[in-house]
C-alpha cells in the first residue's frame, strides 16, 4: 500500500515525527493525548 505524504504535516511536525509529510505510527499518541489534554482542562471552570 503506497503512503502518501503531506506538504503541510512535514512542516509543521518535522522530520523526526512525519518523515516525507507521512505521520510516523510510532508517534501518533503523543499530539492525540496533548489534544485530549487540553480540550480536558479547557472546559473545567476556573474560579
Amino acid at each position: 500500500m503506497a503512503r502518501e505524504g503531506f506538504a503541510i504535516t512535514n512542516s509543521s511536525l518535522g522530520d523526526k515525527w512525519a518523515p516525507n509529510g507521512v505521520l510516523d505510527s510510532n508517534m501518533y499518541l503523543g499530539p492525540v493525548t496533548i489534544h485530549g489534554t487540553i480540550m480536558v482542562f479547557s472546559c473545567l471552570p476556573v474560579d
